[in-house]
């Protein structure tokens, strides 16, 4: 008996044996690798910019013969995917032979002759009749800062020097201190100043009415406060307006007068400045047409480089353009030659980079 139980004793250990684990050390943790996260995109407002710098630099080329303008302008609308906006006023009927132009190049044939205006804004065309507009401008005091002080010597009847005897009770020194117009002004309104003269030039803007014409009224002497020996000063040069005295593109000043001083300009002196004439092309012009021509000969300077820089900032081919950018220069340099007028590089424009297409 004790044999047997010592056998079914071990029996009991063995089968215990069999069911116990190895112990295992536990592996590292396995690193999961990042999300790779993809870059970003190109912004979409990016995108639209050149779009929009291609598609003005895309050319059409199409013949017209009598056409309704907004039949046109309905057929760029879907050639080149824009919005047109148009003024009920905008009737008329073109004729264009166009190869090879620009949108923008493309309206000014079609509209331009017909005395209608155009911008463009983001991917839509806005066209009307021209609109005299209102803007605001941040003028630069310093750069028309003027030197130096002056003093007049005056009295209602009569000029005289300092010292001259009896002239202290008839004498009054005005000491003028000028920086800008803006400043003159002041200074007149302080001093209680009334007469006023205003500077005159060669080639004064001679076209229409009222101020808006400057010849009619510049070199002349005024009245600020309704003296009935002189004109008006605001009614007649129409300061203070946009088109009248110290308007835009006037560069007209003025000062003070005394009654008695000699003036600045005589009638003689007035009669050549607008009798002033120059030769082109064998025909004998006045001064101020001739500015015209030239500013007009400086716009299209002006919008041929806006074409190329457009073409070339998009990796275009703009040597046509640069072309006609220097036929436009020649024309000018020729235009000077003949006329005598003095050449104003600022206001043709920068410089365009010339980009050429693949040989």
């Amino acid at each position: 008996m004790k044999k047997l139980f010592i056998f079914i004793c071990i029996l009991f250990l063995c089968a215990a044996c069999r069911h116990v684990q190895t112990a295992t050390t536990p592996s590292a943790p396995i690193a999961v690798k990042p999300v790779e996260i993809m870059s970003p995109v190109v912004p979409q407002v990016e995108k639209e910019s050149k779009a929009l710098a291609e598609s003005y630099a895309e050319r059409f080329s199409f013949t017209l013969k009598e056409a309704d303008v907004k039949d046109v302008l309905r057929g760029l609308s879907k050639q080149t995917n824009y919005n047109v906006v148009v003024e009920p006023d905008v009737k008329g009927v073109c004729t264009v032979d166009l190869k090879d132009v620009t949108l923008i190049k493309a309206l000014e044939y079609i509209l331009e002759p017909l005395d209608f205006t155009f911008k463009i804004e983001e991917k839509t065309i806005y066209v009307s009749k021209p609109k005299l507009e209102t803007k605001f401008f941040s003028l630069n005091y310093v750069a028309l800062k003027k030197i130096g002080t002056s003093s007049v010597i005056g009295s209602a009847g009569g000029v005289g020097s300092l010292g001259t005897a009896g002239s202290s009770s008839e004498y009054r020194s005005v000491e003028i201190k000028t920086e800008t117009e803006a400043d003159i002004w002041k200074n007149i309104e302080d001093n209680n100043i009334d007469l006023i003269e205003v500077s005159a030039h060669i080639g004064a803007r001679n076209k229409g009415t009222g101020p808006e014409n400057h010849e009619q009224w510049q070199g002349k002497v005024y009245s600020r406060t309704g003296n009935p020996k002189y004109p008006d000063f605001i009614t007649s040069t129409g300061f203070g307006t946009v088109t009248g005295l110290s308007g835009i593109n006037c560069r007209h000043s003025f000062y003070p007068y005394f009654e008695g001083t000699p003036r600045n300009y005589s009638e003689q002196t007035l009669e050549e400045y607008g009798g002033k004439t120059v030769t082109y092309r064998g025909e004998e012009i006045d001064f101020y047409k001739a500015t015209q021509i030239q500013r007009k000969i400086e716009r299209d300077i002006r919008a041929k480089k806006r074409e190329a820089a457009v073409l070339g900032s998009v990796g275009k081919d703009n040597t046509k353009e640069i072309q006609e950018i220097r036929s436009l220069q020649a024309r000018m340099r020729n235009f000077i030659k003949q006329t005598g007028l003095h050449r104003q590089p600022d206001r043709e424009g920068g410089r365009v980079v010339l980009v050429r297409g693949p040989e």
